[in-house]
């Protein structure tokens, strides 16, 4: 029992990145480290009670091909180090890669392990609430508790990378559970969510996230009669109401101005942004060394003439790591992507599509653990979901 108690725990802190946060906030030494030892603990006591044959039985699930190809990113990222302008930068970077990415592959075997896998999928459905949940406590005290933007963002303290978590989670959750109540009650929290923190990128993320929870789902228990679908668009309405209710006036009037550009069309493809300047410049600088670009980390210590992150993981990659890097990367996730059409249908398209869209809205995806996360649940979930079918 302790031993899933510690899994749930684990897998908490690298799905929700709670420990990042403790560690900021000065309540815990350590950081991403704590769920990191977390799971290695599990992983040698669960070896030593099983001898080693859970991980020998379920490892024929793994498409090996493909995660041999990430590995080779990071290995890649791993020569790259060499040449970044901060080489100790640059070598925490690649441990975390490298760590994150074992980390995720564990996850998914004790995932694959019936007796370990309800652990898996409750320490998922907590760090969707603490993630969703912190959102609300931004909504209600705003400004208070975690995040300073005038947008809620919770524990991640961005309101982008709040929602998009939120999104990915939920995805997490199409993948572990079985149960329509379940799904019914995380979606709407996720919706409301979502919709709090006003993110565009939250919102499309949301509806590709949707579609493929329909897909994964379509054989089991989970399905949309018309009383569901009435009671979470009332959910839903009541949840945005409140948001208004509860919101304070300088907050409130920024989410207004927010809403009444949306409706407008001027914030949906704004091309004046500054995101999108930031884009173009980094593009700009790799194009002065497109093959092997700057090094691993390099557009971390402010190295270029440009004051701003990239904002998407694949320009991100083209300047660090060159064309070279990239195209491992992206050749890594299409085998991904058609090892699961292979296994389980087209239909696999539309999760793989969220991890793609994913990218072009964060630049730190590689320093996320939930990242990893969901690349090994995706590509493990035929046999997660249908069992030795696959």
């Amino acid at each position: 029992m302790y031993i899933k108690f510690l899994l749930a725990l684990a897998v908490l802190l690298c799905a929700s990145s709670v420990d990042i946060f403790l560690s900021r906030a000065g309540m815990l030494v350590g950081g991403s480290l704590t769920g990191i030892i977390l799971i290695f603990v599990c992983f040698i006591a669960i070896l030593i009670n099983d001898k080693g044959s859970f991980f020998v039985r379920d490892f024929k699930s793994f498409p090996v091909g493909a995660v041999g190809l990430l590995l080779l990113f990071i290995i890649w990222a791993l020569c790259s180090v060499f040449y970044s302008p901060d080489i100790n930068i640059a070598i925490t970077a690649f441990f975390r890669y490298a760590l994150y990415f074992v980390v995720a592959i564990l996850i998914g075997v004790f995932a694959l392990d019936a007796r370990y896998k309800s652990a898996v999928s409750f320490g998922i459905f907590i760090s969707l609430i603490v993630v969703c949940g912190t959102i609300w406590v931004d909504v209600i005290y705003p400004r208070k508790y975690f995040s300073d933007s005038a947008r809620p963002a919770g524990i991640l303290m961005n309101p982008n990378a709040a929602a998009q978590s939120a999104t990915i989670l939920l995805l997490l959750a199409f993948i572990m559970f079985k149960s329509a109540i379940a799904l019914f009650i995380m979606i709407t929290f996720v919706i409301i969510s979502v919709l709090a923190t006003l993110s565009r990128s939250g919102f499309l993320l949301l509806i590709v996230c949707l579609a493929s929870g329909l897909y994964l789902c379509r054989n089991s228990a989970f399905n949309l009669s018309l009383v569901k679908v009435v009671s979470i668009l009332g959910i839903i309405l009541g949840g945005v109401a409140t948001t208004f209710i509860y919101f304070s006036g300088t907050t409130n009037i920024t989410l207004l101005n927010r809403i009444d550009s949306i409706v407008k069309g001027g914030a949906l493809l704004d091309l004046d942004d500054p995101r999108v300047h930031l884009a173009t410049r980094y593009f700009e600088i790799w194009q002065q060394n497109p093959l092997l670009g700057y090094g691993t980390a390099s557009t971390y210590g402010g190295e270029f003439d440009v004051i701003g992150a990239t904002h998407n993981l694949y320009i991100k990659i083209l300047v660090e790591n060159g064309i070279f890097g990239l195209a491992i990367f992206i050749v890594s996730l299409l085998c991904f992507l058609l090892g699961s059409i292979a296994r389980a249908g087209l239909g696999y398209i539309f999760p793989w599509s969220l991890i793609f869209v994913w990218g072009l809205f964060a630049n730190t995806l590689l320093d996320s653990r939930l990242f990893y996360l969901v690349i090994v649940l995706l590509a493990l979930s035929p046999s997660i979901l249908h069992g030795k079918k696959y």
